[in-house]
Formats: structure tokens, C-alpha cells, sequence
């Protein structure tokens, strides 16, 4: 997915700086895309479901237990509705949050006039994060199992907090230092909370895996619904992002899921 978030908007780029026509360059997009549906289908097809490693380091009931004809997709509700999925919901929430707004309001910061070096620069940008989160995703699983998700949360929140203090006391509008510094501080949290909201899913729900990973990307659809589509009323009369809506509601987030963590970690 990450791979795909650096390819995709450098192959785009390429083609507009030759002055490729934009409806050829959607079109192109759009069908090179369709390949990501077909293969999930042929995953969910041909591969039998993974099995969850925690499950391992515990011990199945003997005991045979009484047929449930409860439906499953009730069973998956009660699981969302459990306090043990809302105490994971912040970080679900933080995690949808950082995604609109490094995907939806960061790129508004780019405003020079020349439209199609603005849109060649937006995607240099988000190729820069995914670039981070792709060289993220090697280290941040061996590292959270070394110090554990405490540490790794309470790092998000520090990325976040220097993120906010560069947008607030600095310009930056069209300035790209400022922005790629917070492209990689944004990339560097997003993938380490998507790492440790998941390892929180496995852990508290070792043998309902499934149904709690639903449960926890129906929270995250949710904050991204919210995110996306309320994002305009934080916009200012400029049609910049407005700062001080965004950093508390950011960053008191962050403290939310690292109070989660460190309960549900504990």
C-alpha cells in the first residue's frame, strides 16, 4: 500500500512535468489501479485465513462450547461495543485523522499560482511520506517488540507535537522545508500508530482476531468520514487549514490513545 503511495504520485508527476494531458493521466491511474481489487479477490479466494500468533501463547478451552446461532455479524458488534475496542478507538481515531490531514489539508499549504508545479509539488510531498512509511515499516515491529508500545506511542506524541509547533510558529505556506519536515514526522507517527493499534487488536483479542480487526477499521472508516468530510469547516477565509483546530484535536488524540496503550499494555 505504502509502495504504491510512493510510485503512484512520482509516476504522476513525471507525466505532468511532460505535459501529459491531466484527463489521460486519471485515466491511466484509474486502470493501473484496478489490478489492487483483482488481487484482493484472488487473496480472499485462494488464501486461507492467517492465523494470530498471540492465540498461540494461549491455552484453547477443553471444554466443548455450546453452539452460539448467534450471527456473526451481531457477535462482531458486541465485540466493537466492548470497552476493551474502545479503549483501541483513539488510536483508530488518530490514525484516520493523520491521514486527512496529510492526504487532504497539508497540500493546501501549496499555493504559488502555477498549477501544475503546485500539483507536481504535492506529489513529491506525498511520495515523501509514504517514502518514510515504507522505511518505517522495517524497523518500527522490531522496535515496538524490543521497548515495548508505551515508548512508541509517547514518541507519536512528541512527532506530533514538534509537527504542530513547526506549522504554528513558522509560515508554512509554499515552504518547503517546513513542510517536508512535517511529512516526515507525520509518516514517521502514522506508521508506527497503524503498528500499534494492530498489535493492540492481536493482543486483546487473541482468538476473535478477525471480528476485532473489523471492528477496529469500522472505528478508523468512522474518524476518516468524520475527518474528511468535516475538514471544511476548519478551513480559514485564506482556504488554509486552520492551526488552532487542528493541533489540539491532534494532539489531544495522541493522548488519548497513549492513555489506552498504556492500560491495555499494561
Amino acid at each position: 500500500m505504502w509502495t504504491s503511495g510512493i510510485l503512484g504520485p512520482i509516476f504522476m508527476s513525471i507525466l505532468f512535468q511532460y505535459n501529459v494531458d491531466k484527463i489521460i493521466v486519471f485515466e491511466l491511474i484509474t486502470g493501473i489501479s484496478l489490478i489492487g481489487p483483482c488481487l484482493l479477490v484472488f487473496l480472499w479466494i485462494a488464501r486461507p485465513e492467517p492465523s494470530n500468533p498471540f492465540a498461540l501463547t494461549l491455552s484453547e478451552p477443553t471444554s466443548p462450547a455450546p453452539t452460539d446461532t448467534t450471527p456473526s455479524n451481531l457477535k462482531t458488534l458486541r465485540l466493537v461495543l466492548t470497552p476493551t475496542m474502545f479503549l483501541i478507538l483513539p488510536g483508530a481515531f488518530a490514525t484516520a485523522f493523520e491521514q486527512c490531514f496529510f492526504n487532504g489539508l497539508l497540500p493546501l499549504f501549496i499555493k504559488s499560482g502555477d498549477m501544475s508545479s503546485d500539483l507536481s509539488t504535492k506529489l513529491s510531498l506525498r511520495a515523501c511520506i509514504s517514502f518514510v512509511q515504507v522505511g518505517s515499516s522495517f524497523f518500527v515491529g522490531a522496535l515496538t517488540d524490543r521497548v515495548g508500545s508505551r515508548p512508541m506511542v509517547i514518541a507519536c506524541l512528541g512527532l506530533h507535537i514538534l509537527c504542530q509547533c513547526l506549522l504554528v510558529f513558522n509560515s508554512p505556506l509554499n515552504n518547503l522545508p517546513v513542510l517536508v519536515a512535517v511529512y516526515v514526522c507525520i509518516g514517521l507517527s502514522n506508521s508506527t500508530l497503524i503498528n500499534q493499534s494492530q498489535k493492540l487488536v492481536g493482543v486483546s483479542f487473541p482468538f476473535q482476531t478477525s471480528q476485532a480487526y473489523a471492528g477496529y477499521k469500522f472505528f478508523t472508516s468512522i474518524g476518516a468520514a468524520i475527518g474528511f468530510f468535516g475538514s471544511k469547516y476548519t478551513l480559514g477565509d485564506d482556504g488554509l487549514p486552520v492551526m488552532r483546530i487542528w493541533s489540539p484535536l491532534l494532539i489531544s488524540l495522541l493522548i488519548l490513545t497513549c492513555l489506552g496503550t498504556f492500560y491495555l499494555s499494561k
